[in-house]
This record gives C-alpha cells, sequence and structure tokens, in this order.
C-alpha cells in the first residue's frame, strides 16, 4: 500500500561517519604500498562527501563519472606501468570506493561501502602482513561493522543494554 509519503532514503549521518572512521584506520596499511595519490584521493573524497551531504550534493552526472573513473585507471595505469597486479588492482578498488563515496546516497550504496571497506580490509592485508597492520585493519572491520549496526537502529537511543528499574 502506498501511502503517498516519499521515503527519506539518504545515508544518515552518524553511520556515515563510523564508515569514514573505518576508512581512516584502513589507509595507514595502503600508504606503504600504493602510490601516494591513491590514498590521498580516498581522504580527499571523504572530505568532500561530508561537504556535499548537508547541501544536498552528489556526484550524478554520468558523463562526469565516466571521465573521472577513466583518469583514475589511466592514473594508475602510468603509476604503475600496467593495471595487472596485487598494487594496481588494490589501487582500483580504492578508486572505486572514492568514486562511490562521492555518488552514494542510498541504503543500497551505502551497504555496497561497508562491503567494499570489508574487501580493503582484505587488500590491507595482501600488502602488508606486519602486527600493526592487523590492528588497523581489525579496527576498520570493527567500525565497519558499528556503522551497520548503527545504520539499522536508526536514531534509537544508543544504550547497549536496559537499566534495570529502581524498586518502589
Amino acid at each position: 500500500m502506498n501511502s503517498g509519503k516519499k521515503r527519506d532514503t539518504r545515508i544518515p549521518r552518524r553511520p556515515l561517519l563510523w564508515l569514514a572512521g573505518a576508512l581512516l584506520f584502513i589507509l595507514p596499511p595502503l600508504f606503504d604500498g600504493l602510490v601516494p595519490w591513491v590514498p590521498v584521493l580516498l581522504l580527499i573524497t571523504i572530505s568532500a562527501k561530508f561537504w556535499m551531504e548537508p547541501r544536498g550534493f552528489r556526484l550524478r552526472f554520468l558523463p562526469l563519472k565516466i571521465v573521472l573513473t577513466t583518469a583514475a585507471v589511466i592514473a594508475i595505469f602510468f603509476s604503475y606501468g600496467a593495471i595487472q597486479g596485487i598494487e594496481p588492482g588494490v589501487s582500483l578498488i580504492v578508486v572505486l570506493m572514492s568514486m562511490k563515496i562521492l555518488e552514494a546516497h542510498t541504503a543500497r550504496e551505502f551497504h555496497f561501502m561497508v562491503m567494499l571497506g570489508w574487501v580493503l580490509c582484505l587488500c590491507g592485508f595482501f600488502l602488508s602482513q606486519d602486527f600493526a597492520t592487523a590492528i588497523c585493519v581489525m579496527i576498520a572491520f570493527t567500525l565497519l561493522a558499528t556503522a551497520l549496526v548503527q545504520f539499522y537502529r536508526g536514531s534509537a537511543a544508543p544504550v547497549i543494554w536496559p537499566l534495570p528499574k529502581p524498586c518502589p
């Protein structure tokens, strides 16, 4: 039954903040294995998303998306000399995440970004297998799960468990 009201499909700000926090913890393992502009691009797009979101802006123009993605793929090719390999592949995933952050505005796209965040956690282990990377990735993994919980929780009060009622 259609009530006539248009549903608000925007991504709530709090889950988006948790997602951004997770991506910030994914970045340290990526800085050592990738060319510097790729993680910086992710940082810039996260910042741009928080500037654009309150104003209602997002990347909607399809030709602009195609041009930006093509430019990023060409830049990755020139940075690594190929598109094959671990580093160029992870760079492509980071660029995909950057573009998705700029255009995302629905629940489905938020879920896609969380799943892509988990793929980036795995990619962090591809590039480096030390203890510091493991700590960053585990924190990022936890923050991604928290973002999903927060997304489904909505604007409910942040209570872990209900407090007992006082006896009369």
